[in-house]
């Protein structure tokens, strides 16, 4: 894939690395006593592998390029505890130690390697998310509406960017102040405990 890229554009300055089974784990992502030991070697071979890799043959190609940018999608889910989804939980906390690692190994040769951690992001993989579902993630979020992939893309292309030369190694959140609070905050607000209301 890096070497494709390279033969088409005639070099690589910038990786954006997103990839995993979100229809699956959504599915089958259960509780730990009844984890399914393959799903969790699929969603680690997905999300934690398959962005090591990429990292991995894309480095050369930027060292040759005298530095870039690796952007690495990881998950709000990487940084916050649950009762399920505990695969894609732990793959994608996975991510972020790969993406310091990356940084702190590679940063001195000017390539830079950051993570974005989505939260609530409204794509056609939710469409069939029960209204009550959607009202829990929306109670939680402190901003008035819901995520949208231009969100993950404006942040991808600002790290990839020149202005972002100084950042490096760090996880940025997207997710419209989900996790800024304590959960029980957007429980007291929606009743109007604690505010003018």
């Amino acid at each position: 894939m890096m070497a494709f890229a390279v033969e088409r554009f005639g070099f690589l300055s910038t990786v954006v690395n997103n990839a995993g089974p979100t229809a699956l784990l959504a599915s089958f992502d259960h509780e730990l006593v009844n984890l399914d030991a393959d799903l969790w070697d699929k969603a680690f071979s997905i999300q934690l592998k398959g962005t090591m890799l990429c990292c991995k043959h894309a480095v050369p190609h930027l060292q040759r390029n005298k530095g870039g940018a690796i952007v690495n999608i990881s998950s709000m889910a990487a940084k916050l505890g649950g009762h399920m989804l505990i695969t894609h939980q732990s793959s994608k906390a996975g991510v972020l130690a790969l993406t310091r690692a990356v940084a702190t190994r590679h940063g001195k040769e000017g390539i830079r390697c950051n993570a974005i951690l989505p939260g609530f992001i409204e794509t056609p993989a939710y469409d069939g998310m029960p209204a009550t579902t959607r009202e829990m993630f929306m109670r939680h979020i402190m901003a008035p509406r819901g995520g949208v992939p231009d969100d993950i893309a404006h942040m991808a292309t600002f790290l990839a960017s020149d202005r972002a030369t100084f950042v490096n190694g760090t996880e940025i959140p997207v997710d419209g102040g989900y996790g800024c609070h304590d959960p029980a905050t957007a429980d007291f607000m929606a009743i109007g405990q604690g505010t003018d209301r």
